[in-house]
């Protein structure tokens, strides 16, 4: 999951990475891209490069508990709603949004930082895709098979 990499990657670098564009179109971004400094460029690399090799198996358990404390949230939640199956198909449809909408982002923003000329973006792009992996695609999913399930 890349969202703390998201968020940590913005705390660090809050001014340069808004001059990023995560466009799929094959424009010219040397203007946009000209403000990263090399220092910057060799910070980003260094932490893209640790996230890319953390192990699968610790962050799949991480992604999985995520989920599951996010589901006991939901069945607590919803256990005195009237309607506790349209609560829990609402639940899982704002996380299943959320989580794709992170997935998107945070490729984008990977794809952004290897037109940049970030030579570890593009193994962070490669972990993220790892099938072994969870990722936030995956999550969306789990949350709409849950979201389908409670209709």
């Amino acid at each position: 999951m890349l969202l703390p990499l998201s968020i940590l990657l913005y705390i660090s670098y809050p001014t340069r990475l808004f001059h990023l564009s995560i466009s799929y179109a094959t424009a010219s971004h040397d203007c946009l891209v000209s403000t990263l400094s090399e220092d910057d460029a060799r910070r980003i690399g260094a932490e893209l490069k640790r996230w890319s090799e953390r192990p699968i198996g610790a962050t799949n358990a991480r992604a999985l508990g995520l989920c599951t404390i996010l589901t006991v949230m939901t069945l607590v939640a919803t256990q005195r709603a009237p309607n506790p199956a349209a609560a829990v198909h609402g639940f899982a449809t704002i996380f299943a949004v959320i989580q794709g909408s992170v997935h998107f982002m945070s490729m984008g923003l990977l794809r952004g930082l290897r037109r940049a000329g970030i030579g570890y973006a593009q193994d962070a792009i490669n972990a993220v895709r790892d099938p072994r992996r969870i990722s936030n695609f995956d999550m969306a999913m789990l949350w709409t098979i849950v979201a389908l399930a409670a209709h």
